[in-house]
């Protein structure tokens, strides 16, 4: 009988379980002693403890996110980390920040007590959030993406780049928060169409992607609502229009129907004259 994988909270524990010498203040996070974390804390050490991590889980700011561990994370804070440590993301294994993984988490009531932070420091122009921006988009979550951004005026690139993660990632919902609370050019539109139409890319510890029926459903709202916000169906990009995309593979039949019914040219090529025919017949030869 295959054993079950161990959730991500033990992993954690047990990682630190056996490292309590070398990573002190991550092993006091996860046994929730206070007291100790308090003493390290307190410690000559606690400056290099609070910015080393492990290159899995990262520092000790971001075990207190994955383990939801809102006091621990209170204390560090308290302590005065800088934003050098917020934003960090050279110690985790994805190179999130400790904001970045509060926002793919979905933890709301840590991300606010972090971004107050954040705002509380006087190098805080100096630090990347865009990350979060990001996040919230390929992990579709939305309740944190409409706090975003109302928290900081973002630039232009973040939300645009934010849109096009949205579409990467076939996050219909998240694009739809984009289009409906932002407003964005013609050729960010059509970029994200684009992008929409071809398959996911690999993003962090994915070695393939699965794709199932919902997944596919997600994409071709998606597709139908950059439309409806303004993306041209027929824009050419990189040579071909979308859906020469959607013609190249069996699997994305749905994603060509829905840019067919949205306005499509049937009769399209791409850069050396083939058009959807030629591609369609291709596959079912």
């Amino acid at each position: 009988m295959m054993q079950r994988r161990m959730s991500i909270t033990n992993r954690i524990k047990d990682t630190f379980k056996r490292a309590e010498s070398d990573y002190p203040l991550h092993a006091s996070i996860c046994n929730n002693d206070v007291s100790t974390l308090q003493e390290v804390l307190g410690s000559r050490e606690a400056s290099f403890l609070l910015s080393d991590g492990d290159d899995c889980w990262g520092t000790p700011l971001h075990v207190a996110i994955h383990l939801d561990n809102i006091e621990a994370a209170n204390l560090i804070l308290q302590v005065g980390v800088g934003i050098d440590v917020a934003a960090d993301s050279s110690a985790h294994e994805h190179r999130l920040s400790p904001l970045a993984l509060a926002v793919r988490l979905g933890n709301q009531r840590l991300l606010w007590r972090l971004w107050q932070h954040f705002h509380s420091q006087e190098e805080e122009t100096k630090a990347n959030v865009d990350s979060c921006l990001f996040e919230a988009s390929i992990n579709s979550q939305t309740t944190i993406l409409r706090a975003l951004l109302s928290w900081k005026e973002w630039t232009t690139e973040a939300k645009s780049e934010a849109l096009f993660w949205a579409a990467r990632s076939w996050k219909a919902y998240s694009a739809q928060l984009l289009t409906t609370q932002l407003s964005f050019p013609q050729d960010v539109l059509d970029k994200a169409l684009h992008h929409a139409v071809d398959f996911r890319p690999l993003i962090g510890d994915d070695f393939k992607l699965d794709y199932n029926g919902d997944d596919y459903l997600q994409q071709q709202l998606l597709i139908a609502h950059l439309i409806d916000a303004g993306a041209n169906p027929n824009a050419i990009i990189n040579g071909q229009p979308p859906i020469i995309t959607a013609a190249r593979s069996i699997s994305l039949v749905g994603a060509l129907k829905v840019l067919l019914d949205k306005g499509a040219n049937p009769d399209a090529t791409d850069r050396r004259g083939k058009s959807v025919l030629h591609f369609l017949g291709s596959l079912s030869g």
